[in-house]
């Protein structure tokens, strides 16, 4: 179900909130982050 949220708020702002949650809420979001590489796409510009 928070898949459909992601998408409905789009990448930039589902971004940003993942970024504020723990490690693993990603999946949560169907948006799995991969944790075998450093990356640089959770970061946030504010």
């Amino acid at each position: 179900m928070l898949s459909v949220a992601a998408d409905a708020a789009g990448e930039e702002l589902t971004r940003r909130v993942l970024f504020q949650l723990p490690p693993g809420y990603d999946l949560l979001f169907g948006r799995p982050q991969d944790t075998t590489t450093p990356s640089t796409d959770r970061t946030c510009a504010d």
